[in-house]
């Protein structure tokens, strides 16, 4: 599925941000089932994947406050260390 964002380069990160929020996002699972549990970051943060573009996925974590810590891009076959 296409979206506004398809090849644009985004150089502002409050434009990313809006770009993530409108994305289909879901955590990020510790194996490959909808029943297993979602992963964590060391401090605790839910870690949350969403498609970016065609294989590419972006793995970021919000913590309490909402502040977004953007962990990688990568395929959806790469693991995330």
């Amino acid at each position: 599925m296409a979206n506004a964002y398809d090849g644009k380069i985004i150089n502002d990160p409050f434009e990313l941000l809006e770009f993530v929020n409108g994305l289909r996002q879901h955590q990020l699972r510790a194996g490959r089932g909808g029943d297993n549990p979602g992963r964590k970051d060391a401090h605790g943060n839910t870690i949350y994947r969403c498609n970016v573009h065609g294989q590419y996925r972006l793995h970021f974590t919000r913590n309490g406050a909402e502040r977004v810590t953007f962990l990688s891009v990568n395929t959806h076959g790469d693991l995330l260390l």
